[in-house]
């Protein structure tokens, strides 16, 4: 196979939730010669989804050795040390997502529950009226692509407190099911 196919066979895995099989392609594209942003980009977002945080801060982490202003790179890295109960590095990171894309809400929530996890209720209410004056703000969305972890999505339930919405029950069985 050539970096190409590879990279091709990756992405047809993450997108068929085969986590596993997309690392090992995407590894086999980087060793074949494929653009290294774009390939570890691709390596750190398969290691996200699989739980593997600290390798996707790893891979993020090269990502930004190539390009220190990939926007998806610094907000991802951000989300791998959320889930990984790094707080201050997943600050740095979305800190410096939001001083170029001040309108990324994503950013602005994940720094929400940052800031009620470290009890500054000030900087939460702040980052969370920020997102809701974007009116982009979209929890259930939030919820599904970025809360990787059973304990991050018991924190966000309660931080959220969207356990009595109508669709929280159907949301935590299909996020539940995304560990396995």
């Amino acid at each position: 196979m050539n970096a190409h196919n590879d990279f091709l066979a990756g992405q047809k895995s993450f997108l068929e939730g085969n986590y596993r099989k997309s690392i090992v392609s995407f590894s086999s594209a980087l060793e074949h010669g494929l653009e290294p942003e774009k390939g570890y980009l691709a390596l750190g977002m398969a290691h996200l989804r699989n739980g593997d945080f600290e390798d996707a801060v790893e891979d993020f982490s090269h990502t930004l050795e190539f390009n220190g202003h990939n926007e998806l790179a610094l907000f991802y890295r951000g989300i791998a040390h959320l889930n990984h109960a790094d707080l201050e590095e997943t600050l740095d990171d979305l800190s410096e997502v939001l001083t170029h894309h001040p309108e990324k809400t994503e950013a602005l929530i994940a720094r929400f529950l940052v800031f009620k996890e470290l009890h500054k209720e000030e900087e939460a209410e702040a980052a969370m009226k920020m997102a809701l004056s974007l009116s982009g703000v979209e929890v259930e969305e939030f919820m599904r692509n970025y809360v990787l972890t059973p304990v991050l999505y018991n924190k966000a339930l309660k931080l959220f407190d969207i356990r009595e919405e109508p669709w929280a029950v159907e949301l935590g069985e299909k996020i539940r099911r995304s560990w396995n």
